[in-house]
């Protein structure tokens, strides 16, 4: 989802993909597949070239910053 004006733009949305190499450290099902389904919300603002993005997945939250060249 797209919200935004002429200087700056807010996406919500999600990722969805697979996860590797984790055992039953991370969560009890973990150690059960070799591939475990990941879906992540993210969060991203930009206000005319920088941004800031952060999203979540199971125990981890990123955050970081972006230029957008374009």
């Amino acid at each position: 989802t797209k919200l935004g004006t002429r200087h700056s733009e807010l996406d919500v949305g999600y990722r969805a993909g697979g996860m590797v190499g984790y055992d039953g450290r991370l969560c009890s099902c973990c150690g059960d597949s070799p591939v475990l389904p990941l879906v992540m919300p993210y969060l991203d603002y930009q206000y005319k070239n920088l941004g800031i993005e952060s999203q979540y997945g199971l125990i981890l939250f990123t955050i970081g910053f972006y230029y957008n060249f374009s």
